[in-house]
This record gives C-alpha cells, sequence and structure tokens, in this order.
C-alpha cells in the first residue's frame, strides 16, 4: 500500500472445509503493539481452532514492525501525521484472505483493542456494506486535540452493524467517562457510551438510554435494540477494570474475588458475533448522531 510493504498474521484452522465458508474476523492490535501480541493476549487463536474461524492479525503503521498505530481518522501517532492510508490497507488484507481461504462475505468481523478499535469503529462505518458485526475493547468512535477543538468520528454507516462495546471503569488512557486522560491530558475521548448511542443511532435502535444491568460479578450491561436481528447494541462495563485485554493470563491471575477473574472478552465477542451475518440486515441506517459532546 502507499509504496510500502505490509502485511498480517493469520489463523487458519487446521480442517477448513471448502464446502462450508469459514467466517473471517479482523483483529486490530492497540497502538505501540503488533498482531503477534494481540493474539497472545486475547486468545483468538484457540476460538479459531475450536470453531473453525479464520482469523487475521494486520499490523500497523510504524518503525522497523513496531511502535505501531492505526490512523483511524482522529488518533494516533506517526499513522495518522502521515495520513496513512489504513482503509485502503484493510480492504487489501481482507481481499488477500478471501483469495487465499475459503471464507463467507456474509460472516466478516472487526475486533479491535484501543486504538485498534478506533480502527475498527471507523471500517466498520466505511464499509459498512461488507462488516457483519463489529466487537470494540476501550477504543472510543471519536477523540479530539485540545479542549476547544471538535470531535472528529466516522462517517455515516450505510447499513446497520451490530456492535459490542467493552470497556472499563478504571482505565486512566482512555476513561470510561470520556475526557482528558490522565495519562495522554492532550487529548480529549468521547465517553464509551456515545461509542454505543453512535451505533444505535447508524442501526435504527436509537432511544432513550437503556437501564444498566449488572450481573453477579458486577459486570454492567446496557443493549439498544435487543432482539432486533442485524441492529443489536451492546455497552458492556468492566468494573474495576484498566487499559488492558481483558482476558488470558491477565484475568487468570486476578483474586478470586475480582469482578473479571476468568473473564474472557474473546469468548464473549465471538458469542456477539456468531449471531450476526449480513443476510439479516436489510434496512437502511438511521440518521448519525452528533459527535461532539
Amino acid at each position: 500500500m502507499d509504496g510500502r510493504r505490509r502485511h498480517y498474521r493469520v489463523r487458519v484452522p487446521a480442517e477448513l472445509d471448502p464446502e462450508r465458508p469459514a467466517p473471517l474476523v479482523v483483529a486490530l492490535h492497540s497502538a505501540f503493539s503488533t498482531g503477534r501480541q494481540l493474539a497472545a493476549w486475547s486468545g483468538f487463536d484457540a476460538r479459531a481452532d475450536r470453531d473453525g474461524v479464520v482469523v487475521v492479525y494486520p499490523e500497523g503503521f510504524g518503525i522497523l514492525g513496531l511502535l505501531q498505530h492505526w490512523n483511524a481518522g482522529h488518533c494516533c501517532g506517526r499513522a495518522a501525521r502521515k495520513g496513512i492510508d489504513d482503509l485502503g490497507y484493510l480492504d487489501a488484507v481482507v481481499r488477500d484472505a478471501r483469495a487465499r481461504y475459503a471464507v463467507d462475505p456474509d460472516r466478516l468481523y472487526l475486533a479491535g483493542y484501543s486504538n485498534g478499535g478506533m480502527m475498527a469503529h471507523l471500517f466498520a462505518a466505511a464499509r459498512a456494506d461488507s462488516v457483519a458485526a463489529l466487537a470494540v475493547v476501550a477504543g472510543p468512535v471519536g477523540s479530539a486535540t485540545g479542549g476547544e477543538d471538535p470531535v472528529i468520528a466516522p462517517p455515516e454507516p450505510g447499513r446497520p452493524v451490530p456492535a459490542l462495546v467493552l470497556h472499563g471503569t478504571a482505565d486512566v488512557n482512555i476513561p470510561y467517562e470520556g475526557g482528558p486522560a490522565p495519562a495522554n491530558p492532550g487529548r480529549r475521548y468521547l465517553p464509551a457510551i456515545e461509542s454505543a448511542r453512535f451505533w444505535a443511532c447508524a442501526n435504527g435502535v436509537m432511544g432513550p438510554d437503556p437501564p444498566l444491568h449488572a450481573d453477579a460479578r458486577g459486570i454492567g450491561t446496557r443493549a439498544w435494540g435487543a432482539g432486533t436481528p442485524g441492529r443489536e447494541v451492546v455497552l458492556r462495563t468492566l468494573p474495576d477494570w484498566d487499559h488492558a485485554w481483558p482476558g488470558g493470563r491477565i484475568t487468570a491471575r486476578l483474586d478470586a474475588g475480582h469482578p473479571l477473574h476468568g473473564y474472557e472478552a474473546a469468548d464473549e465477542i465471538w458469542a456477539f458475533f456468531r449471531r450476526h451475518g449480513l443476510a439479516v440486515r436489510e434496512a437502511p441506517a438511521g440518521p448519525k448522531p452528533a459527535a461532539a459532546r
């Protein structure tokens, strides 16, 4: 892309039946990270092997394969400053994966973490006709630099895209409630609920915010359009959780009394994806909400 050689990692299940095309999950790493690291943190590879899913891990733009970022339109790093065409790059990744592997064009899913989540929002909005569902961990739909600059968010999606948003209440890199981050006070982020509202409005299920329901562990849930095929939006509030992928060795090592002890975001994300495919999304999207708060 743009005269640059870029690559991606891929996990293909041992038995891939050409007669039964597999779902394709595009998993986008966080800033200063790599696809290999996200594969290690997320546990998506094990789900790919178990459930017959092809997972690709594109690499962001960085230096010598390190310190990588995504140009999500509003953030971050050298990728944004240089105007890297990451939409075009992800288009190329999806085309290449479809050419190489037996994947179902109606089951393309985006999963992103932090800056990768921001990129997942952008790609899903810009390529809504091809994305079956979206899941984002700690990645706001929009942000701004400076206290008075307008918030930048993705364009209006052309069709509904079911969305799952997960965010920790103790996140100091990208605060759950939005605003400047203690770890990065030069940028102002939209709160997690605005990401959910963005997709609820786009999916035509916007209304008064649904009540927050907490399970026995204290994990909170708000659901817009629950039970509406191809349109549901879920905000999962992770109590006492900071800016880290919620799963794998990290949550396994938590004290037994911690709300997220043993929690696996990958399982929740894949369960959400399995409920959605392009075939159920026929009606046009609603109007885009105002991004700034």
